[in-house]
């Protein structure tokens, strides 16, 4: 599972429960402890930003090592994992840019790159590499007209759903677990009606924006940024075990020699296959002949067939082998073959006529049977079989 290659860390998981926490305070109390608070954990939330970012940098590194490595069989994965990366940088900036509009309506002081931070200021790097400190990180009234009124929450929110359907566009259906996990991260749905405080209908934008400080504001984004690259990770893990997903794994190799046929008529060419086979020993596929399962061994299965009367005959099959995905397929295939009755070839090697009393050479064949496999006899003579004739 994708989900599985990037899990929260213990120090993703406290920085959660702070922003929860802290979400739930607000309702209480907008002290300048909790504006502190908001501002610790907005820091903590920006760190770990870059270290997904860092880790998300070396999946699609290792993407343009198998690239070179493998075009062929990466090219689809790679172009699905550049189209994630692209959606993701888009997402990112737009929330970003909420972010500094949000910090320019409320007011803000531009600090010089070499001029060292305040560690009571809450400060934003923006897009541009300027870093503007908040001049007054408890201001309620501009996130909630930014945000709710002029529903720049309610874009944000589309952008958010439309990333999540992208997402999961590039998962098989099969996934479930991972499906769940992208919808858990950026779920865009209204919270259930609380009628234990009164039944009060809320919208994802009013849960998340509405009459909070500036502080809480910016710190709620930085979490979505977080959700969106805790996706992207998800993601390209994901769509890097594809690469290798249906492929088989072999552990025995050996030389195979497939002829046209081991009799060959005298005049004629002989023909044959030869290719290096792969076989794994730890599973045998499942072969039907004829729509009956045969034994199989040392991954083989034997087809006999006693002939009785001559005729252009044919048989099928289908071989079943599961991938390493679990995934079962089949491959179906089909021969003929002919028989023919034997003919029997008989000529004089010296003279057209028998001699009572002499040799008389005379050469007898059947095609596609050795000569020491024939048995002749006649009537008022003796057949001697001399040499290979």
């Amino acid at each position: 599972m994708a989900s599985k290659n990037c899990p929260e860390t213990p120090r993703q998981k406290m920085i959660n429960m702070m922003y929860i926490v802290l979400t739930a305070m607000l309702a209480l109390n907008v002290a300048a402890e909790v504006l502190d608070a908001f501002k610790i954990v907005n820091v903590s939330l920006l760190e770990t930003f870059k270290v997904v970012d860092m880790k998300n940098a070396q999946v699609y590194a290792r993407f343009e090592q198998a690239m070179a490595e493998n075009e062929t069989r990466v090219k689809e994965w790679k172009e699905k994992a550049d189209y994630v990366k692209l959606h993701t940088d888009n997402i990112i900036a737009f929330i970003s840019t909420i972010k500094e509009e949000l910090v320019t309506k409320s007011g803000y002081k531009t600090v010089g790159p070499n001029v060292p931070l305040n560690q009571k200021d809450f400060y934003l790097a923006t897009l541009g590499g300027d870093t503007l400190i908040l001049s007054r990180p408890d201001d309620l009234n501009v996130p909630s007209e930014f945000l709710i009124t002029q529903k720049k929450a309610t874009e944000l929110k589309e952008e958010i759903k439309k990333f999540r359907s992208e997402l999961i566009s590039l998962i098989d259906e099969s996934d479930t677990e991972l499906i769940e996990t992208i919808n858990s991260a950026l779920d865009t749905s209204d919270p259930p009606i609380n009628y234990r405080e009164g039944g009060e209908s809320k919208s994802w934008e009013t849960e998340r924006f509405l009459d909070n400080p500036l502080a809480a504001s910016l710190t709620i984004l930085s979490k979505m940024q977080i959700d969106v690259k805790n996706s992207e990770a998800n993601l390209i893990n994901y769509l890097f075990s594809q690469i290798d997903a249906g492929s088989f794994l072999f552990n025995k190799l050996g030389a195979q020699v497939i002829p046209n046929s081991n009799i060959i008529l005298q005049g004629d060419e002989y023909i044959a296959d030869v290719f290096l086979a792969a076989e794994d020993t730890t599973q045998q596929p499942e072969i039907l002949i004829n729509n009956k399962q045969v034994p199989v061994r040392d991954g083989k299965a034997t087809y006999r067939v006693t002939t009785s009367e001559p005729g252009i005959f044919s048989w099928s099959g289908l071989i079943k082998y599961k991938t390493p995905g679990g995934v079962i397929k089949s491959y179906p295939f089909r021969q003929e073959y002919q028989v023919t009755q034997p003919s029997v070839t008989m000529s004089a090697t010296r003279m057209n006529v028998f001699y009572r009393g002499l040799d008389n050479p005379f050469d007898v064949g059947a095609g596609g049977i050795p000569h020491e496999n024939l048995e002749v006899t006649m009537t008022n003579g003796r057949v001697l079989q001399r040499g290979d004739a």
